[in-house]
């Protein structure tokens, strides 16, 4: 038992003044009355906090015996674990309870601070319970709009979808409507498609027959189809001749079928274009052959490609190719002239009336020569070939 004394004194120089707040929380008398010798013991409890230092072990029970100046200190177990006399427990006592008042206080400060912490947390929830308020309101006027909003966009949507309805229904209408007046269209086209079939034969049919219909108006002579604006054909060879290569015959403006003669007076006549008895084609080739107008002449250089060409397809006769943008070719020799009974200008070129007079002693002619070609206007007196055409 001595191995677990320990004096007060012992006990007091372990727990210094500052250490007693912070490990005791409390010192407890209590009365016990079943003392058989009739003594008033005192029961003094020391509860430690559960931080408490291993300083002693237990509760710590201090029996006070009245009567006497020594008091027995216990352990948990019942075992006097020290002695002290009075004084120095009352001594005890009072650093203590200045411990236990210091702590009272310090426990009061700390309970005003949490009370006013307390109290600034009520007011802060106050004021967020104000903010969720207003900002439960303005979040419903929020849905409010837009649950308008959604519900106008609804409406639109309602209309566009009914204007859509009427629009397709009118649509398909017309598409119907539309699609018989097509579909008739369209069977009278192919109507109109196979009347054209036919007009194209009958047009092919139509064309034979004009060509032969040109072929006996032109009593059989063969002529160029150069595609000119007028339609004039103009005759395959010269009058008087039996090829395209061969000069025939030369005469003088307004003769007629008569050759040149150096010794016959000029025709006199301005009509335009020539009579039919003063027409040298129209009385040599009967039919509707005749000799070119001067606008004629013009249309065939205009619209052809001119080129001098020496022995023609190795004939030996020189003259001049037109060519048209059909790809028909017009040869026409360099058959010269007659004057005053000389004859010249074989070879180097060519000179053929029209039908057109400039003034009562000269007329216009097609001319041509190595790079040139033209209309122009001659002294009737000359003896030139005639060159027909149909048109």
């Amino acid at each position: 038992m001595e191995k677990n004394f320990k004096h007060i004194s012992h006990i007091k120089s372990q727990l210094t003044r500052d250490i007693i707040p912070e490990e005791f929380h409390g010192l407890t008398p209590t009365a016990d009355n079943s003392d058989a010798e009739g003594s008033s013991p005192v029961k003094l409890n020391l509860a430690k906090r559960p931080t408490a230092d291993k300083l002693v072990e237990g509760e710590i029970a201090v029996n006070y015996l009245k009567g006497h100046e020594t008091l027995m200190i216990k352990n948990t177990e019942d075992e006097i674990v020290g002695f002290v006399n009075e004084n120095e427990l009352y001594e005890t006592q009072e650093i203590i309870a200045k411990g236990l008042g210091k702590l009272k206080e310090e426990s009061s400060s700390n309970f005003s601070n949490l009370e006013e912490r307390v109290t600034n947390v009520e007011n802060k929830m106050e004021e967020f319970d104000e903010g969720i308020e207003d900002m439960e309101l303005v979040t419903s006027a929020a849905l409010n709009d837009l649950n308008s909003r959604i519900n106008a966009v609804e409406d639109e949507v309602d209309n566009l979808n009914t204007k859509i309805d009427e629009n397709y229904a009118n649509l398909t209408k017309v598409i119907d409507d539309d699609g018989l007046v097509i579909s008739s269209s369209l069977n009278d086209l192919n109507t109109r498609l196979i009347d054209v079939e036919d007009m194209g034969d009958r047009f092919t049919n139509l064309e034979t027959m004009v060509r032969n219909l040109t072929s006996m108006i032109g009593m059989g002579y063969d002529f160029v189809d150069l595609g000119l604006p007028s339609g004039t054909l103009w005759a395959k060879y010269n009058v008087g001749a039996s090829s395209e290569t061969d000069y025939g015959n030369y005469y003088m403006y307004g003769m007629g079928s008569k050759t040149y003669d150096s010794t016959d007076t000029p025709y006199a006549g301005t009509e335009s274009p020539l009579s039919s008895n003063a027409d040298t084609a129209r009385q040599a080739w009967g039919g509707l052959w005749h000799m070119p107008t001067r606008a004629q002449m013009q249309e065939l250089i205009d619209n052809t490609t001119y080129q001098w060409v020496t022995n023609y397809k190795g004939s030996g006769i020189n003259g001049g190719t037109f060519t048209a943008t059909n790809g028909a070719v017009l040869f026409i020799p360099a058959a010269g002239f007659w004057y005053d009974g000389s004859k010249g200008g074989v070879g180097e070129g060519g000179n053929y009336w029209g039908s057109s007079p400039n003034d009562s002693s000269s007329a216009y002619y097609l001319v041509f020569y190595d790079g040139s070609k033209g209309v122009g206007n001659s002294s009737r007196k000359y003896g030139y070939s005639v060159r027909p055409v149909l048109g």
